[in-house]
């Protein structure tokens, strides 16, 4: 969030999409909060403000938020993307809490499912957990959640992963269980399950996705002339492989045109 929008959810108060937090120190209360966001409609916690928007700011923010990001990606199942980041507000920090809707429902914290009702978050009952899913059910999954044809063992890129680990390494934000085993990898990026490629992974990290899916191969072309009419290219190439080798080769296309 930025600052603007920050100010303007302090200015609505709370309700069931918005709540306050005087601080960070209550990661258990905090990732139950995410969890019924999630669940529900999405929301956002503010984080160093009173109950009526009160700014009061939190000490020690940079190690507070990496604790944080932490332990909501360790205890919240599915995997979910949570943007938790820190911005200086009338000279004090407050961190922010954005919680997208889950496309993955229903979520659990500690292995216990939570929901939003009015301004309060509490344990989902045994009725709305069955609402939650035939609802889930009746939804059609999203194309890149679907099982691809693809082999785990002829057809994955490992120098693909271990590039990808490394830079998830870098900013922090996936929390491996075995960097040494492939397929614990592809779970922790959730793009494989039961033993099974999705067609997420696949695109991302099979050595040629196009044979199975045509639709990832890129054709580039560079006319001669501005008169795209023309038969004559300067340049033309086409590109296959793994999504993100495909884009910087596309880019290096793109740059030297």
């Amino acid at each position: 969030m930025t600052l603007k929008q920050i100010k303007e959810r302090l200015s609505l108060g709370e309700h069931q999409r918005i709540e306050f937090k005087p601080s960070i120190d209550n990661l258990d209360e905090l990732g139950k909060t995410v969890c019924g966001f999630l669940n529900t409609f999405g929301g956002y916690l503010i984080c160093g403000v009173t109950k009526r928007g009160e700014v009061i700011g939190i000490d020690d923010s940079h190690d507070k938020v990496n604790k944080l990001e932490r332990y909501l990606i360790e205890h919240i199942s599915p995997k979910a993307f949570v943007a938790v980041q820190a911005e200086e507000l009338d000279k004090q920090v407050v961190v922010s809490i954005e919680v997208p809707a889950g496309s993955d429902i229903p979520y659990a914290f500690k292995n216990v499912i939570y929901i939003r009702t009015d301004e309060d978050t509490q344990a989902a009952t045994p009725q709305i957990i069955r609402d939650i899913v035939m609802r889930h059910q009746i939804e059609p999954e999203r194309w890149e959640r679907r099982f691809s044809l693809a082999k785990l063992e002829k057809d994955i890129d490992e120098q693909e992963i271990t590039a990808a680990v490394a830079d998830a390494g870098n900013v922090s934000k996936v929390l491996f269980r075995d960097k040494k085993d492939i397929f614990m990898i592809l779970e922790d990026f959730s793009v494989a399950r039961y033993g099974r490629l999705t067609n997420g992974g696949d695109v991302l990290f099979t050595k040629n996705p196009a044979i199975r899916l045509p639709q990832t191969r890129i054709r580039a072309v560079c006319y001669s002339s501005d008169n795209k009419d023309s038969d004559q290219f300067r340049d033309m190439k086409s590109f296959e492989g793994p999504l993100y080798r495909v884009f910087e080769e596309a880019y290096s296309f793109i740059t030297r045109n």
